[in-house]
């Protein structure tokens, strides 16, 4: 049985890759390095696989995070099996909210602005409607 987190997939790629290689030899190459388009929390972009995890959990309510939690108490050995603990709700997960959604919006600035620059070499004005 082959067995990988997301934060192993997302984080030490290579690894994963081989492993799942090995599994399954019949596979053949897998560029894990390579952008894919995909339509994401960020919109349509080209994106590396990569761990979101921050990204979704911020979005999260304290009330969510309260909910996730009470259903999970009821057999923490789930959350041990993964090495996952629970989420805090309260102050510092405002916080860690905040640095997120900022992180968030890096991103998305940085892929807007990419469009802009990729229409401009093709002779389409920069201030053009994104597609």
């Amino acid at each position: 049985m082959l067995f990988f987190s997301y934060e192993e997939f997302t984080e030490k790629k290579a690894v994963a890759v081989q492993r799942l290689q090995l599994f399954l030899p019949d596979i053949g190459h897998l560029n894990w390095q390579r952008a894919y388009e995909s339509q994401s929390v960020f919109g349509p972009i080209e994106w590396k696989i990569s761990n979101l995890n921050d990204v979704k959990i911020s979005r999260l309510s304290t009330d969510d995070i309260s909910a996730v939690n009470s259903v999970l108490q009821s057999d923490p050995s789930l959350l041990n099996h993964f090495n996952y603990n629970f989420l805090d709700g309260g102050t510092r997960h405002d916080l860690w909210r905040l640095r997120a959604q900022a992180k968030l919006r890096i991103i998305e600035t940085w892929e807007r602005a990419k469009r802009v620059y990729k229409r401009r070499l093709n002779g389409t004005p920069g201030d053009a409607p994104d597609r």
